[in-house]
């Protein structure tokens, strides 16, 4: 047990070691096997510069690893903003882990819970692209609001 890996009530999200072989050969096999040319670049280059603050993990369910989820704080917002980007293994999409994932992430990065990682957040962004339906409806029923669009979708869900 690492003291920055979250316990959620279903999973168990560890963070990424930029030094742990086991870490860069999951997100290789991750990347070609599934759409995360998008978000694995950007990771994989920031965890290599450290030029942001950020939070990456590997999520379990269990002790088997099921994708890649980041967070990290948005600058500039009026209240302690989070953005997060996920992906989930193909072999384990379609089964409501990805929606219970992100309602049990979101709702322990929006509670006081969060304090003691020093993630806590008033509001969570998440960024879809139109196209994404099983994205949108993952975030959907974790309890994520739409609030704009552009070229993208941006939902947000807000501590109460």
């Amino acid at each position: 047990m690492k003291e920055k890996d979250i316990f959620l009530p279903t999973f168990r999200l560890e963070k990424i070691d930029k030094k742990n072989r086991d870490h860069w050969d999951y997100l290789c096999n991750l990347h070609t096997s599934c759409m995360l040319q998008e978000i694995l670049p950007d990771a994989i280059l920031t965890l290599v510069e450290t030029k942001r603050e950020e939070y990456p993990y590997i999520p379990y369910f269990g002790k088997t690893k099921i994708g890649f989820i980041k967070v990290w704080e948005l600058p500039f917002e009026k209240v302690k903003t989070a953005e997060i980007e996920y992906v989930l293994d193909p072999k384990y999409r379609n089964h409501s882990l990805g929606s219970k994932l992100i309602t049990e992430l979101s709702d322990y990065l929006l509670s006081d819970k969060a304090v003691n990682n020093n993630l806590q957040f008033q509001d969570i962004v998440a960024r879809i692209s139109p196209d994404n339906i099983s994205s949108i409806l993952t975030i959907d029923k974790a309890g994520f609001e739409l609030k704009k669009e552009y070229g993208y979708l941006e939902f947000h869900k807000r501590r109460k």
